[in-house]
């Protein structure tokens, strides 16, 4: 994994279609396609590329806040 993280880009990521980023609405619709899509869970993985511990709470906090409440 850590070799992944070391060299994966973010158009891969994009590409892949694997990524949550964007504006809170984003990011609720693209987790509503894969809801319809037949997905149940979803596993963020929010330290990847080596973000500052920091960043990374951040972006937790933002995402509980924002787009969570949304699936309740």
């Amino acid at each position: 994994m850590r070799k992944w993280n070391a060299t994966v880009t973010y158009n891969q990521l994009v590409e892949q279609n694997v990524v949550l980023f964007g504006d809170p609405a984003r990011r609720q619709e693209k987790i509503r396609v894969m809801q319809e899509a037949g997905v149940t869970s979803l596993l963020c993985f929010m330290n990847f590329g080596g973000l500052a511990h920091e960043h990374v709470r951040e972006s937790m906090r933002l995402f509980a806040e924002e787009v969570m409440p949304a699936f309740r």
